[in-house]
């Protein structure tokens, strides 16, 4: 058997914890024995216990204590690994319900908050509109946002604007009013700064569920729409 072979094998024996037994002597009639020395493994030093400071903190955060030169490096991602890119968040969606009443020649807009137009409320849009000079049945139309739940396309305030804006216009010019009576600041927060083309545009103080709920405040919508009955009678 090879001596390099037998060296290797008796550290392999050694390492496991075996005793190798090799005679002290010669034996009578036998070549002399070679015996070699083999050198144990040194164990390796125990890490130094972490200090206070340290044990407060993670443990990589921790090598770093023990040794400043030392940089994390992060594992490389695995091939198969696919890496999104960052995705822009989408601005908020603006939710809510607008009327539009059609009475006498005038659409009056009035915020919804539990998308529920009222019977009584009609009616006192029509009282308002013969108050006026105008009669007619009034006509209901409602303006929803959002239209659909596709978050890829924006749904945000000035989107929902926009499109208010838009659906005005269209009303007001098929139907031929001569003014838009904006209801309450409900509806005029909707409705934004700017005023749709093609129209009049009046800011009543209150809407109709308000008006409903306290007959006091009818007094400050009537002097908001009185200028419309004074253009009305010199027609």
């Amino acid at each position: 058997m090879p001596q390099a072979h037998i060296i290797q094998q008796q550290a392999y024996l050694a390492a496991l914890g075996i005793d190798c037994h090799v005679s002290r002597r010669d034996l009578p009639g036998a070549a002399p024995s070679r015996r070699h020395v083999i050198q144990a493994a040194v164990p390796a030093a125990p890490e130094p216990a972490p200090t206070a400071a340290e044990a407060l903190v993670p443990a990589d955060v921790g090598a770093m204590l023990r040794n400043p030169s030392a940089t994390p490096v992060p594992p490389p991602a695995a091939a198969n690994e696919k890496i999104e890119p960052q995705r822009a968040l989408s601005p908020p969606v603006a939710r809510f319900t607008l009327c539009a009443v059609f009475a006498g020649h005038w659409l009056w807009l009035e915020s919804l908050p539990r998308a529920v137009l009222g019977r009584d409320q009609v009616k006192l849009i029509g009282a308002m509109a013969q108050a006026l000079g105008a009669g007619g049945t009034p006509q209901v139309a409602r303006f929803d946002w959002p239209p659909h739940n596709n978050r890829q396309l924006d749904l945000g305030e000035a989107a929902a604007q926009a499109a208010l804006h838009s659906f005005l216009e269209r009303q007001l010019d098929e139907r031929g009013c001569r003014a838009l009576i904006v209801l309450g600041e409900g509806a005029l927060r909707h409705l934004g700064a700017a005023r749709p083309a093609g129209a009049e545009c009046v800011v009543a103080p209150a809407g109709s569920a308000d008006m409903l709920a306290d007959p006091g405040l009818k007094r400050g919508v009537w002097d908001a729409i009185r200028p419309l009955h004074l253009a009305e009678s010199a027609r």
